[in-house]
């Protein structure tokens, strides 16, 4: 990790994570926080955020629509430094606004890149192009306080732990267990008072089927409660995504409820994982019905304009094949969402470490 750097300068832009993990890599002893009446509003967070990391930091005001402003107080900065001593931070702002800044201080030989989340890496333009690796790990909750929340509540480890034996070979078997927890879920929507003994397969079972129906009834017959959450509100997706992911990410957590830090504002997720400063989102419907999707990615669009802040990774799943319901499938893209086949989820680790970085290569140790 470098430290003691003179200077950094970062236009504030409207993700904080880029804002915030440049100045935990570099650490600054100065810090020039350029704002616009648009970030103004992140000014407190984002200076009690940095503080731990520099010894001075200042904050300057600019009108984002008179440009050349941003060019008289990057020089005013970059004179103060030898060449090389300052870093301007390419968090935010507009096009011209950060093409003027760059401008500024290539004149006086300082460094200028950005984080890339894609790459999960930082993007140094000058004096020369080339990546920078990202020289430190941050756990969920450092990761979402950069973001502005908290974990309140997630479901207890050992209640993970019930289904683990057998969610962890569902992906030889994954069309019978989607064929037996499908019919299951209907089974107790018709007839929620109905005891797990009574249920018959409406055709032969096979040997995977049976071995999990009597996992299922000692189960149920211990935790008789939490039936219904299981069956008719369909936790054993949950189970089964939280067990098929988490090997793949670095943290995972069910039934996440997060709050923001300032506000009594909360969200519901039912996967929630973090991998290289990314927060990954898991989402499921069980019906086929292509509005009830719709629905969906209307709702998971609120996380990722939020607490995701446009740089998560958010996947749905659905019992449809996305690619016979294009109109579903161009939607989801236009909201950075993976819209995916409950029949893929048994090559979740390849979803999760190619299709996310598209077009960037794959950064992963």
């Amino acid at each position: 990790m470098e430290t003691g750097i003179a200077g950094m300068i970062t236009i504030v832009g409207y993700h904080r994570l880029p804002d915030l993990l440049a100045v935990r890599q570099f650490r600054p002893r100065q810090h020039h926080l350029i704002l616009t009446p648009r970030t103004h509003r992140l000014r407190d967070f984002l200076v009690e955020q940095s503080r731990p990391f520099c010894q001075y930091i200042e904050l300057i005001e600019i009108d984002a629509f008179k440009p050349f402003q941003i060019y008289r107080v990057c020089s005013r900065i970059a004179q103060q430094y030898a060449p090389g001593e300052l870093i301007l931070n390419l968090a935010g702002g507009t096009k011209p606004l950060m093409l003027l800044a760059y401008e500024a201080c290539r004149e006086y030989n300082h460094r200028v890149l950005f984080y890339d989340p894609f790459k999960r890496a930082f993007t140094v333009l000058c004096p020369e192009v080339h990546p920078l690796r990202v020289s430190f790990r941050l756990d969920m909750s450092e990761t979402l306080q950069m973001l502005g929340y908290r974990l309140v509540e997630h479901r207890p480890e050992e209640e993970n732990s019930r289904f683990r034996m057998w969610a962890l070979r569902i992906g030889r078997e994954i069309r019978d267990y989607f064929r037996v927890m499908s019919e299951l879920h209907n089974f107790f929507r018709r007839n929620p008072q109905a005891s797990l003994e009574a249920f018959r397969p409406p055709w032969q079972p096979t040997v995977y089927e049976l071995e999990l129906l009597e996992e299922l009834q000692l189960w149920a017959s211990e935790h008789p409660m939490e039936r219904i959450r299981h069956f008719a509100a369909g936790g054993w997706l949950l189970d089964y995504i939280y067990w098929a992911v988490r090997p793949h990410l670095e943290e995972t957590f069910a039934d996440a409820v997060l709050e923001h830090i300032d506000w009594q504002t909360t969200y519901r997720v039912p996967v929630l994982g973090l991998r290289h400063h990314t927060l990954y989102s898991f989402w499921s419907v069980l019906t086929s019905n292509p509005m009830d999707v719709r629905d969906w990615l209307v709702e998971i669009r609120k996380w990722t304009k939020t607490v995701g802040q446009g740089i998560s990774k958010n996947y749905l799943f659905t019992p449809l094949d996305p690619y016979q319901h294009k109109q579903l499938l161009f939607m989801a893209r236009r909201m950075h969402i993976f819209l995916m086949s409950m029949l893929e989820l048994s090559q979740i680790h390849r979803v999760l470490r190619f299709q996310p970085f598209m077009g960037g290569g794959d950064m992963d140790d």
